[in-house]
């Protein structure tokens, strides 16, 4: 009988150790760079923070200026109001009800990018 409770006690140290080897392999499925759920971006010098965000159908996004550089938010598609050229103060624009990727960038700066996901 004590031969059994050994191995039972092996077997059950074994399935720990592999559950917890698993089990850090894991992190964020999504990864550093997921889009963010928000309906707030900041618009800084050079840079969209967060750049990719998720939002649901119809969501308005506003996008804040707090850099000293002019920078715009203008989007490929059509549907969605582009922000105009500023150095500071908001802007609030309501994104589309249809689930899709929306890309948009700086005018003046096209290093300065980032999407919009509605889902």
């Amino acid at each position: 009988m004590r031969r059994f409770h050994v191995r039972r006690s092996k077997l059950a140290a074994g399935v720990v150790w592999v559950t917890v080897l698993l089990g850090s392999c894991g992190g964020d499925p999504a990864g550093p760079n997921a889009p963010v759920a928000t309906t707030s971006v900041n618009v800084q010098d050079f840079s969209f923070s967060p750049a990719d965000i998720v939002v649901a159908p119809g969501a308005t996004v506003t996008w804040t200026w707090t850099g000293s550089a002019t920078h715009s938010v203008d989007f490929a598609s059509a549907s969605i109001t582009d922000g105009p050229s500023q150095a500071s103060g908001t802007f609030a624009t309501a994104m589309p009800m249809v689930p899709g990727t929306y890309a948009y960038q700086c005018d003046h700066h096209s290093n300065m990018a980032g999407t919009v996901q509605v889902q």
